[in-house]
């Protein structure tokens, strides 16, 4: 496991027993609460044993953002100084760089969290784990049978079979362009183009296409 230096007070549990440890010291944690740290600024990698975040400056079009709207007029703020690294596009969803996170301008969203969710799709990392696409929960207690209208509800149990399903957050997702991605995507979009429900069309296209998806935690977007 890496080790960091932090740079706040962190409470860490050893052994079964918790323990406060100030800014300066240096930890062994496990590589994910490394990487979450480094990228919210509460540790730094003195010794180089983590790496930089997947987006700190100019990757020659490596990584996206698809902003899932039809007007340019979108202010990308809170993507922060991001907004020169990543390569911008708008319109519906679709994977036009190696890694891209397509995000509905309504839904929260910032650097930290974008670089976040790459780490979960990049094809070279051991926090990867095969993931090609990569989306949050609505809610811990939402399902298929408990939302969107009942025409929708109808044609996903045809479909699926099942409405006891969670309902994935379609306006932040990302994605590692590949066949399974890709196949899904296309799936998704036929049925937007319908005026399909984007909550339950997106459902209809996870479970009849093969992608791997990483399930993120219902707080996720609020990280």
């Amino acid at each position: 496991m890496p080790h960091v230096r932090l740079k706040t007070v962190k409470h860490i549990r050893r052994s079964g027993v918790q323990r406060s440890y100030q800014p300066g010291d240096v930890v062994e944690v496990g590589n994910q609460a490394a990487i979450e740290w480094l990228l919210d600024g509460s540790a730094e990698d003195p010794f180089c044993q983590v790496g930089p975040p997947p987006v700190s400056g100019p990757r020659s079009g490596e990584y996206g953002l698809r902003i899932l709207s039809n007007s340019e007029d979108v202010s990308l703020a809170p993507v922060g100084a991001l907004a020169k690294s990543l390569t911008i596009s708008y319109g519906p969803p679709a994977i036009p760089c190696k890694y891209t996170v397509l995000w509905n301008p309504k839904k929260h969203i910032s650097a930290n969290l974008i670089n976040l969710g790459f780490y979960r799709v990049l094809e070279d990392s051991d926090t990867a784990v095969g993931w090609e696409m990569a989306a949050g929960l609505v809610s811990l207690d939402t399902l298929a049978r408990d939302f969107g209208s009942v025409v929708e509800r109808e044609k996903t149990e045809a479909l699926i079979g099942d409405l006891r399903l969670p309902v994935y957050e379609p306006g932040l997702i990302w994605a590692r362009k590949c066949e399974g991605s890709e196949r899904m995507i296309s799936l998704w979009n036929e049925e937007l183009k319908a005026q399909a429900d984007p909550y339950h069309s997106f459902l209809r296209a996870l479970y009849t296409s093969r992608v791997m998806l990483c399930t993120l935690p219902a707080d996720w977007a609020s990280r």
